[in-house]
């Protein structure tokens, strides 16, 4: 094609399978180390499209994309672990995480946890053989920060990679392959795509381990969809802006409803109460996520009434939207742990989840404040 006519958008190649000539051309794609393809769910151009984009930007060797985010875990955790392997997992995670952890527990895989503001503790469960560490760089949903610098040197002095959800975050404002992560996992369903209309996820690393996890994404058919690709492709384009501009508000959000009666916590990294607002400032310096807990007056009442009273805003349990959204951790992300699981990890009845959109602050706030006067008056 001429170069003066060449589109301007990818395009979008759906086909589920690819012709060869003849057998000696079929030959070549077990063979040869031509780009080819022969079966989408063992590659396709727009996956290798995104995948490439998700490379360069998480500063990795490999990219892979698959069909969620916890089809990336899953890819992890079955090329690294197993019966009589052995995961220490942060306590802060995702709840289908945390699920999943417990799954691989009962077929086998040996399982300890630990608090990520505690080192200490990963060092002394390093101590004994293990084969996998995750962690997520800002936990889901209460936003703790942990300090992958030195929870990857622990790592590397142990020789255990170390895997980190960088979800929340996104490459915009963290990068754990270069902080000393062996693996990257993301949802791109959530901010890369932006748009809440694809279902993808990321696994990118170091080469030394892509043997150990590619190939189980085709064995299992962990495989992306073309037009989902295309869709992140797309949304990965603005993603700098919209993070930026999304974590701004979320700032101005923590702080307003700090200030605000019948609010008992906020949970931001930016403000200056949060446990972990040095090491943010320390670690993170364009910024931390554009994500927002609240603990409201009343337990589950309470959050009914804010959701009721605050209709410009929809419960939807998910995030990562260009517009704000709601969503309510202890019935969605979080309902597989037992209430006072929950209640161990402060995740209370009364516990809203925000994800801040990329509206000015000014509509944000008014809403809001319609949802804390329903609260209120509710009391």
């Amino acid at each position: 094609m001429n170069g003066t006519h060449r589109p301007l958008a990818p395009s979008i190649h759906p086909s589920s399978v690819f012709n060869f000539t003849d057998l000696d051309d079929l030959e070549s794609y077990f063979t040869g180390s031509d780009q080819v393809y022969l079966y989408a769910r063992d590659g396709h151009p727009n996956a290798d499209d995104l995948a490439s984009r998700l490379a360069r930007l998480e500063h990795a060797d490999w990219a892979s994309i698959t069909s969620s985010g916890m089809s990336s875990i899953a890819a992890v955790f079955l090329g690294l672990l197993g019966p009589g392997r052995r995961i220490v997992a942060s306590r802060w995670l995702y709840g289908k995480t945390i699920v999943l952890i417990r799954d691989l527990e009962s077929r086998g895989t040996q399982v300890s946890w630990f608090t990520p503001d505690c080192p200490e503790d990963l060092e002394r469960e390093l101590e004994q053989p293990a084969h996998l560490v995750l962690v997520e760089t800002v936990s889901n949903p209460l936003v703790r920060v942990a300090d992958i610098g030195r929870l990857g040197n622990i790592c590397q002095t142990a020789g255990v990679p170390l895997a980190v959800d960088n979800t929340f975050a996104t490459p915009i404002f963290a990068r754990p392959l270069e902080m000393g992560a062996s693996i990257v996992i993301e949802s791109l369903t959530k901010l890369a795509n932006g748009h809440s209309d694809a279902t993808l996820g990321l696994v990118a690393g170091h080469s030394s381990l892509k043997a150990r996890i590619h190939p189980f994404i085709s064995l299992y058919g962990l495989n992306s969809s073309p037009f989902d690709c295309w869709l992140t492709s797309r949304g990965l384009e603005t993603l700098e802006l919209r993070v930026k501009a999304a974590e701004s508000n979320a700032c101005q959000l923590a702080t307003f409803l700090a200030g605000q009666q019948g609010v008992e916590a906020v949970h931001h990294p930016s403000l200056p109460g949060h446990p972990d607002h040095s090491l943010t400032v320390r670690t993170m310096p364009m910024g931390s996520c554009n994500i927002v807990a609240f603990e409201l007056a009343g337990g589950r009442g309470g959050a009914q009434a804010f959701i009721r009273g605050c209709q410009e805003f929809t419960l939807s349990p998910s995030l990562g939207h260009t517009g704000t959204t709601l969503s309510y951790p202890a019935g969605t992300s979080h309902r597989g742990l037992s209430a006072s699981e929950r209640e161990a990890e402060g995740i209370g009845p009364g516990l809203l989840r925000v994800s801040t959109g990329i509206e000015s602050f000014e509509i944000i706030q008014a809403g809001f404040a319609k949802g804390m006067l329903a609260v209120n008056q509710a009391r």
